[in-house]
């Protein structure tokens, strides 16, 4: 499978948040959330939650990912930003249902 430049790369980690506080930097990609593949910001806000998450994360010239235990508030979020929501672009299909946010927009609304 292809790998996108921007999958979950992250473009800013807030100072101060639980992500700065176990080291993880701007644009190092997150692989996971205990165990399970982030493909998007819907996944990551969903299996972050928790007071204690093991965050996989690549790191631009290390060979192997790392997996970092984050120990944090309940709901707390993360503290990450996201080059890509999507991880991976927007996807574009031929289905065109009236309520896609992509490309079925009224009249005189945001463009595509």
């Amino acid at each position: 499978m292809a790998q996108f430049k921007s999958q979950g790369t992250i473009d800013r980690v807030v100072p101060g948040s639980p992500a700065d506080l176990a080291g993880i930097r701007q644009g190092d990609r997150l692989l996971a959330i205990d165990g399970k593949p982030v493909k998007d910001i819907v996944g990551y806000q969903f299996n972050q939650v928790a007071e204690r998450v093991t965050v996989e994360i690549a790191r631009e010239g290390e060979p192997e990912p790392r997996a970092l235990t984050i120990r944090k508030a309940e709901q707390q979020d993360l503290g990450l930003e996201f080059v890509d929501p999507t991880f991976d672009g927007i996807k574009r299909c031929n289905n065109h249902c009236p309520f896609c946010f992509v490309d079925q927009n009224a009249p005189g609304l945001r463009r595509s």
